[in-house]
């Protein structure tokens, strides 16, 4: 089919063999893996601009034909956790091509080799969930988020918070209780020292951070030490793919949360340093 012609010529730009996963292309509700040298958290909107010949024809003619214009993301150079992503919005004048889209939940992507080489694209015939030891399912992203303006490309996305009032979830177990009352102790110390830090005095965390407060969403328990687990890189500066991945991969919120704990923690005391420093 289509899309099948689509992503062997994607692998055939590149002089690669195209996997035998294409052969999952003729059905309409498998999933392409696209690799790249960055990740995503669940949870994660952003608007790419694809301007790589290989790129747009993967946005073009794989995943936007298909019915529900999603892909699994997976950094390049072996990482086996991907994150499923749901394409939103875009906007193609022909000569550029602008995405919205919008990272869901993390899947297994197992490594395909093809006569010693990894094609560019193939396909997930049934992707496996990845979850945390406690998760009997993915924590809900897509439909409770964000809201983003219908001109997104102009305007850009709204700061409206989620509203996480309602929403239930599982219970959380005691450690990862504790982890998440730790996060947040780390998280305010850390929002204060920044405040202290700016003439405005005014700093906030994110709305979607702050809708994971527990007060915010006392019934979400488990799913929202989650989902906080993966909504801090941007705060704590996590911009390597590599710290990205290594929350990806974690099969504990309570370890991940630990660990963006600390960092909130190191981040504060150097903080703290500098504005003694400067009396």
């Amino acid at each position: 089919g289509a899309r099948q012609t689509a992503v062997a010529a994607l692998n055939s730009m590149f002089t690669l063999a195209p996997g035998s996963d294409a052969r999952a292309s003729r059905d309409a509700d498998a999933l392409p893996v696209h690799e790249a040298p960055w990740t995503y958290c669940p949870g994660q909107r952003e608007v790419l601009r694809a301007h790589e010949p290989a790129f747009q024809h993967f946005f073009r003619d794989v995943v936007l034909p298909s019915r529900s214009r999603e892909y699994a993301h997976v950094l390049a150079g072996g990482a086996e956790t991907a994150v499923a992503v749901s394409v939103l919005d875009f906007v193609d004048s022909g000569s550029e091509l602008f995405v919205l889209v919008h990272a869901t939940r993390r899947v297994a992507a197992p490594a395909r080799l093809e006569e010693g080489r990894r094609p560019l694209t193939r396909f997930l015939d049934q992707p496996e969930a990845v979850l945390d030891a406690q998760q009997t399912a993915p924590a809900a992203t897509a439909s409770d988020e964000l809201a983003f303006e219908p001109d997104w490309l102009r305007r850009g996305a709204t700061r409206t918070a989620p509203d996480l009032s309602r929403a239930i979830g599982a219970s959380a177990p005691a450690a990862v209780v504790a982890a998440e009352r730790e996060t947040w102790r780390a998280l305010d110390a850390l929002v204060a020292l920044v405040k202290r830090s700016r003439s405005s005095g005014v700093y906030d965390l994110p709305p979607r951070v702050e809708a994971l407060r527990p007060a915010n969403a006392p019934q979400l328990g488990l799913d929202r030490a989650v989902r906080l687990s993966f909504s801090l890189d941007s705060v704590l500066g996590l911009d390597r793919a590599a710290d990205r991945q290594r929350l990806l991969d974690s099969r504990s919120a309570a370890e991940r949360l630990r660990g963006l704990t600390e960092l909130a923690d190191e981040q504060g005391i150097a903080l703290a340093a500098a504005l003694e420093g400067l009396g």
